[in-house]
């Protein structure tokens, strides 16, 4: 690891190689953020194991680098986590999890595209998210 990591996810930018992933896999669980890299990620290492928030670099089957990693739960966890992950050159989250089932009905492995603008993201991050959301199920 590097002197220049960031307090809470645990790295920095230098760890994330010359070529940087720009994509980071989002989740709030560290089991999940692992099984991800372990089972979805090739050539897949440990980037950090920091204050519960775990990180892992890999190689999607198509070559593209990409990042595992873990927000926690809750707003206020997840605004620092992706504040840090920009900080480290990541420019896309997917987030990868659970939804709240008071959105929609859901069915197990769904697939549910959230988009929200920056300005959206603050808005849930202070908890003031019910009429700022647009959700759409996709389906299979």
């Amino acid at each position: 690891m590097t002197s220049n990591r960031l307090y809470h996810i645990g790295f920095g930018r230098e760890d994330l190689g010359a070529s940087p992933p720009g994509i980071a896999l989002l989740s709030g669980e560290p089991e999940r953020a692992r099984l991800i890299a372990q089972n979805y990620l090739h050539d897949t290492r440990l980037l950090s194991e920091n204050r519960g928030l775990n990180s892992y670099i890999g190689r999607l089957p198509n070559g593209r680098l990409v990042l595992s990693a873990t927000s926690g739960m809750g707003a206020p966890s997840l605004s620092i986590v992706v504040n840090e992950l920009i900080q480290v050159g990541i420019r896309q989250i997917i987030r990868v999890g659970t939804a709240h089932p008071t959105l929609l009905v859901n069915h197990p492995a769904d697939i549910i595209e959230w988009r929200l603008g920056l300005a959206g993201f603050w808005l849930i991050a202070c908890g003031c998210f019910w009429n700022f959301w647009f959700i759409r199920r996709i389906k299979l």
